[in-house]
């Protein structure tokens, strides 16, 4: 940064001389012109007045071509008049552009329509001419080096002018003057310039360069680290007002620095502590924990859990990777691992059977990559999860053992079910003879209580297939409107019964919905299950609403009841197996708790959604959703 300024005040002086340079140059150019251009003009001007005062005594007639000698008599008298060293020649021209006189005889009666110059002062303006010159003309110039012709129209009163005198004027005399001028102005603007520039270098030298040079030589000292440094500038300026803002920053640099030690040492006091903390912890901690170098993979250290975990001593391990270690299989996994953790930082197994005297250790690896400032290491935690994992094959062996004699027991208990359910619809058709209604009270009685058995075995059952994936759905196109509505009917007694009201709300028949490519009996029954808890759950005189309609792309049922209502704590477990609402007990206390688990499984199924909205206390809503396409 500071660089730069090592040798500004040299770049300065010769950028700033380049540029004095060159503005002279430019303005004593100008200034040449200019002056060279002002004696011109005077000099066309005496010229011009000389002239007008020669002329005095001509008249009209005189500027119209007789012959030679007549111009000769009239205008040579003037010639004389004007001619010095520097007037070396007079001609006069007419209004056509005819030469009426010169000293040059041989051009006397010659008309020039070419002469744009005798036009222009015939115009009424005083023309000149700068040139060298010409040397074809035997004349007087010749031999002079510059010359200027000077074109003055001569008019009588207010009348145009009707002739024009020319007279060459000998430059010589007024070039020496020109160039004493302009070598006097030159010296001055040089002069002005040389000051200009030293007064420059000056100003930049006390008032930017020395303030530059101060900062930067403290600059570099807090560079270096002493942060004591301070700028002394005496002036209001931008540089004052740098240095203040220097001056400044390095205070409070000394300030935060001083702050920053403090906190560094608490902070390393603290390190320490957790170090402690984290050495105890390690040290006491009832998993196996072996820590890697994370660049090589090599073990740096293991706590004493590990070692009596897998009965080894420390310096075995020690040194080794994980793919190295013997109990550790034949390292495949242990590779992966390692890779996982240098990649994604993080890695975990929740169950994996390592060897230990040819009996498998079962346990829960978890790695994490750890970056402790400038030190990078990795630390495993290996639990032994054996105990548990007996215990989960036990659990398993015994769900297999609960399933299987549930089949057993159900489809036991189903066959001489259904011969009783067959027995007593024949006794109630009275096929029989007749009975009285007592005795078919009775039986209706006997009946739907079998039929609520046969009911639940069949859940069990069904609750089996799903848990062993058995469930093989059997799509055709259905009219779900249709298969709604045969539901409502079939529990419509049931309603009765209890003084439920029904009421359906299907879509008008202009906007039907289409066939649904579903399995009827398995949604069928998930629209029964909504609809019969609708009613359990429901008291004396309640209603039940029932709502088909189409919503986006999906055929949505709504299933509303104003019955008890569900617990919010009990919500997320609703769809589970076996669960029920703790408020359900008082109207059903022997419900099997799987209808909605059924449900779910069966809407899921065919790719739709299910979900409830309740409030405890005043009624729920259930519904589902089936994609039409």
């Amino acid at each position: 940064m500071f660089t730069k300024y090592q040798s500004s005040l040299t770049q300065f002086f010769i950028y700033s001389l380049v540029l004095f340079t060159v503005l002279t140059t430019v303005l004593m150019l100008i200034s040449s012109r200019e002056i060279q251009q002002s004696f011109v003009n005077r000099t066309k001007t005496s010229v011009a007045e000389l002239i007008r005062s020669a002329a005095t005594g001509t008249r009209p007639g005189d500027f119209t071509y007789v012959d030679p000698d007549t111009g000769n008599r009239i205008f040579e008298p003037i010639y004389q008049k004007i001619r010095s060293s520097e007037i070396i020649r007079l001609k006069v021209w007419d209004a056509t552009g005819r030469i009426i006189y010169s000293d040059d005889g041989s051009i006397i009666g010659q008309q020039f329509l070419d002469n744009t110059e005798t036009f222009t002062a015939l115009a009424g303006e005083v023309v000149s001419e700068l040139g060298e010159v010409v040397k074809a003309e035997q004349v007087s110039e010749q031999g002079n080096r510059q010359i200027l012709e000077v074109y003055v129209p001569i008019g009588f009163g207010n009348q145009p002018p009707i002739g024009v005198i020319e007279a060459y004027f000998k430059l010589d005399n007024v070039n020496t003057q020109i160039g004493e001028t302009q070598w006097i102005i030159g010296i001055s603007i040089g002069i002005f310039s040389l000051a200009t520039f030293i007064l420059l270098v000056v100003f930049f030298r006390t008032q930017i360069y020395r303030p530059i040079s101060l900062l930067k030589t403290a600059a570099q000292a807090v560079e270096r680290g002493d942060l004591r440094q301070r700028v002394k500038l005496d002036s209001k300026d931008e540089m004052g007002m740098l240095a203040s803002a220097f001056n400044s920053m390095t205070s409070r640099l000394q300030e935060s620095y001083a702050g920053l030690e403090n906190k560094v040492q608490e902070r390393t006091r603290k390190l320490s502590e957790s170090e402690f903390r984290y050495r105890r912890l390690f040290e006491a901690a009832q998993d196996g924990i072996i820590l890697l170098d994370a660049e090589t993979g090599e073990t740096t250290d293991i706590n004493p859990f590990f070692e009596k975990l897998f009965q080894v001593d420390r310096n075995e391990i020690l040194g080794k990777t994980l793919w190295e270690i013997k109990f550790f299989g034949d390292g495949d996994w242990a590779r992966t691992a390692f890779r996982e953790l240098l990649t994604k930082g993080v890695v975990a197994y929740p169950e994996l059977a390592l060897r230990q005297d040819h009996n498998p250790l079962w346990v829960e690896f978890v790695g994490k990559a750890y970056n402790a400032g400038d030190r990078e290491f990795i630390q495993c935690n290996i639990r032994d999860i054996t105990e548990r994992k007996k215990t989960d094959e036990k659990r398993k062996e015994l769900d297999e053992l609960k399933s299987n004699f549930i089949k057993i027991v159900s489809h036991q208990l189903r066959t001489p079910l259904g011969v009783v359910r067959w027995n007593i619809e024949e006794l109630l058709s009275g096929s029989e003879g007749q009975l009285p209604e007592g005795q078919q009270q009775l039986l209706r009685t006997v009946y739907r209580a079998n039929k609520d058995v046969i009911e639940r075995i069949n859940d069990m059952l069904t609750a089996l297939d799903i848990e062993e994936n058995r469930i093989k759905l059997e799509l055709s196109s259905t009219q779900f409107e249709s298969l709604v509505s045969s539901v409502v009917e079939e529990l419509k007694p049931m309603a009765g019964l209890k003084q439920v009201g029904i009421e359906v709300s299907l879509p008008p028949a202009t906007e039907a919905l289409p066939a649904i490519n579903m399995d009827p009996v398995r949604i069928r029954d998930a629209v029964y299950k909504l609809l019969d808890n609708a009613i359990t759950y429901t008291q004396e005189a309640g209603k039940v609403r029932l709502k088909l309609m189409k919503h986006n792309d999906f055929a949505r049922l709504e299933v509303s009841d104003n019955g008890i209502g569900i617990p919010k704590t009990e919500r997320d477990r609703l769809f589970s197996r076996f669960q029920r609402a703790s408020n359900a007990f008082n109207l059903k206390p022997d419900a099997s708790g799987l209808g909605l688990f059924i449900a779910k499984h069966f809407i899921e199924d065919h790719n739709g959604r299910i979900d409830f909205e309740s409030e405890e206390g005043k009624g729920s809503t259930f519904w589902f959703e089936l994609p039409l396409v």
